[in-house]
């Protein structure tokens, strides 16, 4: 709040009573301290260069956000995703939709009971699994370090840190969640560092090209599982993209032939991304899924495609089709020379017109009705 006294400065304050030796109340001890200097606490604290840190008090309103200037308009961050299920006494992870993959947003919030504040850290889901724990660790400190100002304190300091400490173990623990369903995942989900060895590996990996995550971690990733004829364009993309950070084949699907540990190919979908790591490193993720028997289906659909329309189109009978909602889609030769119609004439409305004026109403009516009962 702002000082009624001069200076009116902005201030962060705390209230604690002071008991007797019979356990009554014999004073109130009460410490006031300038957010400007809690703001450069704030600005020490090593962070990415993405991720935000915000402390509120019981209101929602702004206590510590890096942000914004310590003498500014105190703001209201109640309705932030993030700080107002803290103030609802609820601590976790959620992770945010944005406009696309890219735009989403790792938030990680919990309260501080007895003092009803609310600490809350945010970082784009990119990089969001990198440095996060030491993060939370300073900014423990520094909350902490608010409290250990004064020793009568001592026993609030403790307790809050604490609990704050559990907010790193709750990210400990989305972590292991995340990693538990990528192993459950149904794609195989390969990782590779900026040298292109496997540094993940989950069970569908496995099942997908034979090798298990023993074998192949610490292993280069185009000696196992990327045919031959690949290995030069792998090794340049890899060296491109450590020197301009783009790639033709990065944050998009692709089609591509995979190798089998038993030495067959076949066709995958694959959808890789970059994430910088620690110390501006590069680590590479990959989903892929192997469409062999989807192409197989593709291919059997179109085969009987052509199938059905090389006998449509030496049937001696008129044939034409429809979709769901009675619209001519194909006819055939024969239907074009009986009704004197040709197919741009009887595509979509114009087919009923291939019927008997007295017939027409009749059976687009019963068509109609066979149609909403299925």
């Amino acid at each position: 709040y702002v000082r009624l006294a001069e200076p009116r400065h902005k201030v962060i304050a705390g209230a604690f009573p002071v008991l007797s030796a019979e356990e009554r109340p014999a004073g109130i001890l009460v410490l006031q301290t300038r957010l400007d200097q809690v703001f450069e606490w704030v600005r020490e604290v090593p962070m990415t260069g993405a991720s935000v840190l915000f402390i509120t008090d019981r209101r929602g309103k702004v206590v510590i956000y890096a942000g914004l200037p310590p003498q500014g308009e105190i703001m209201d961050f109640s309705e932030t995703p993030g700080v107002a299920l803290a103030l609802r006494g609820k601590q976790g992870v959620h992770l945010f939709p944005g406009a696309n993959d890219q735009e989403r947003t790792l938030v990680a919030y919990a309260p501080v009971p007895r003092h009803g504040w609310t600490v809350v850290l945010t970082e784009p889901a990119v990089s969001a699994f990198y440095e996060r724990e030491k993060a939370l660790r300073d900014l423990v400190f520094i909350y902490g370090a608010f409290f250990l100002m004064s020793s009568v304190l001592t026993a609030a300091v403790i307790w809050s840190f604490t609990r704050l400490g559990m907010t790193s173990e709750a990210l400990r623990r989305n972590e292991e969640r995340v990693r538990s369903i990528l192993e459950t995942a149904r794609d195989a989900f390969v990782s590779i560092d900026a040298e292109g060895k496997i540094v993940e590996w989950n069970a569908q990996a496995q099942a997908t090209f034979g090798w298990s995550r023993t074998e192949v971690l610490g292993r280069c990733m185009k000696d196992l599982i990327i045919p031959a004829r690949y290995h030069e364009a792998h090794e340049r993309g890899l060296k491109h993209f450590l020197k301009t950070t783009e790639g033709p084949i990065l944050n998009r699907r692709i089609q591509i032939e995979a190798l089998h540990r038993l030495g067959h190919e076949f066709p995958v979908e694959l959808t890789a991304w970059p994430v910088r790591g620690a110390g501006d490193s590069w680590n590479f993720h990959a989903f892929i899924h192997d469409i062999t028997e989807r192409l197989k289906a593709e291919r059997e659909l179109r085969e009987s495609e052509e199938r059905f329309h090389t006998l449509a189109r030496v049937s001696p009978v008129g044939i034409f089709r429809t979709d769901p909602k009675g619209q001519c889609i194909y006819v055939n030769e024969r239907w074009s020379d009986i009704t004197g119609l040709t197919m741009e004439e009887a595509r979509g409305p114009g087919g009923a017109e291939g019927l008997h004026a007295e017939d027409r109403v009749r059976i687009v009516h019963g068509w109609s009705q066979a149609v909403e009962r299925e």
